[in-house]
């Protein structure tokens, strides 16, 4: 259940960033094997079935608009190597770090008590195509990434929702 709440998180970020596909896929190939690491793709089959019963639920006009944003994701993606060797999630820490020479813009850089919060993005024209959401610390090491296809405009309605 906690899952539901990062969601419209996710989506404000969302809303505020993009990403593209290629370097993020290579990151994600490059760790999803490691031990300890755990991978969870959602394609767009199951996000849209997982929308359309949410749908029949969503009585608020705040629940509609999260779901009408939420509409636009085509997949998600989940790579968690808190469970890795130190090394391992010294070299995540690296290759994130190397995101922004690689393309990506960095949206939202979040520092505290050690842990580092940077969502990523890339924009085609004034939509946003990919975001990356990147979190790592001594024990964690978290990068989400959400494809889709939002408004730049949409920020406003995703600012009104929260």
């Amino acid at each position: 259940m906690k899952f539901l709440h990062i969601i419209p998180a996710l989506l404000a970020l969302c809303a505020l960033t993009s990403c593209g596909g290629n370097d993020t896929d290579a990151l994600f190939e490059s760790f999803r094997h490691e031990p300890q690491a755990e991978y969870v793709h959602v394609p767009r089959f199951l996000l849209k079935t997982g929308l359309s019963m949410a749908s029949l639920s969503a009585d608020g006009a705040e629940e509609r608009q999260a779901l009408r944003l939420a509409s636009k994701i085509d997949g998600m993606r989940v790579l968690t190597l808190d469970e890795c060797s130190p090394v391992v999630k010294e070299r995540f820490r690296m290759a994130v770090s190397h995101l922004e020479e690689e393309g990506y813009e960095c949206m939202v850089r979040v520092s505290d008590e050690g842990d580092k919060v940077r969502v990523f993005a890339r924009r085609n024209g004034e939509s946003i195509r990919e975001l990356l959401v990147a979190v790592t610390s001594e024990d964690d090491a978290t990068l989400v990434q959400v494809n889709g296809k939002i408004a730049a405009d949409e920020i406003g309605k995703i600012v009104q929702i929260d």
